[in-house]
């Protein structure tokens, strides 16, 4: 089975499209480019042999990215950068209807038969042909969702620093599969945390930036500290934890005294892939922008809880 990564939803259009162009993220019908702000990490089939309740003809239209029906011959649905989508370049994609519910997929997805594009029915969103999307005649559509859609949140925690969760946790989906650091089983180990239920609560500590339980499936966010840490920091932070909740583990790292560099003979440095930043939960952090953290330190303890540990000065 062949699937792609890095689709999304845009939460002005409400139109499924493919986010992994880094210079772009396509024409939005409701103006300028597509965001993909609190969306779920999503997934899309290609080269799919045939099967029910699997329908082919799909493509995504090189000039806004949208995933859309091109199965009719003569209309391919209209493009909101102009005329009607394109298949150019395109992958034969293939979306599932009429399916049970699954912990890997998402109900609720239509078919708009005004742009033929797929979107979340119960928003609506902006339809490139005008007015509202329209799910008229459409099947019962699911998207498959690669990661996060399992995800749970403390009834506290507000709705701009969940969508903010989702956003760092969905960098860091995106950039697993493409990451050189982590071999393909740390990988797997990784995505299939990313789909399972981990639930999101606070920590309290102002020493803390997080903290999680190895092998659990719990990450306590002190939401105060990340947000001053950095929408980098944040995702790395995360990612570390979701490889304790995957099962890896690292030693204690040894920290030079204060006002003293970090010599590699006796420490553990950043980059130095020693005992302590060889391991995966440092090197998954190496996926978010090439670099590991020098601001925090994870400490683990016999009960398997880590500690994400914000540094002083």
């Amino acid at each position: 089975m062949s699937v792609q990564l890095d689709w999304a939803s845009c939460t002005k259009c409400q139109g499924l499209h493919f986010a992994g162009f880094p210079g772009t993220k396509g024409v939005c019908p409701a103006g300028g480019q597509h965001v993909q702000t609190g969306s779920f990490a999503y997934a899309v089939g290609f080269d799919l042999p045939d099967r029910p309740s699997l329908q082919k003809g799909w493509a995504a239209c090189p000039k806004c990215q949208g995933l859309h029906f091109a199965g009719f011959a003569g209309f391919t649905g209209v493009c909101p950068a102009g005329g009607q989508h394109t298949e150019t370049g395109s992958f034969a994609y293939a979306v599932p209807f009429d399916v049970p519910d699954s912990s890997s997929g998402q109900q609720g997805w239509n078919a708009c038969p005004k742009c033929q594009g797929l979107f979340f029915g119960p928003f609506r969103g902006i339809c490139p042909a005008g007015g509202t999307h329209s799910s008229a005649n459409s099947f019962a559509y699911q998207a498959e969702c690669s990661a996060i859609n399992n995800f749970s949140y403390d009834q506290g925690i507000s709705d701009a620093d969940r969508t903010w969760l989702i956003d760092r946790h969905r960098t860091a989906v995106s950039r697993i599969n493409a990451c050189g650091n982590l071999d393909d089983r740390e990988k797997a180990d990784l995505r299939a945390t990313y789909r399972t239920a981990i639930h999101h609560g606070f920590n309290t500590n102002p020493k803390e930036n997080a903290s999680s339980t190895v092998n659990g499936t719990k990450i306590d966010v002190n939401f105060g500290n990340l947000h001053l840490a950095g929408d980098n920091e944040a995702s790395q932070t995360l990612v570390h934890e979701m490889m304790h909740c995957a099962g890896y583990t690292h030693p204690t790292r040894r920290d030079p005294a204060p006002g003293t560099p970090c010599n590699s003979t006796v420490n553990d440095c950043p980059g130095d892939n020693g005992p302590y930043y060889s391991t995966a939960p440092l090197r998954a952090e190496l996926c978010i922008v090439g670099v590991q953290s020098d601001r925090s330190i994870c400490r683990i303890g016999h009960d398997g809880v880590a500690t994400m540990a914000r540094l002083s000065g």
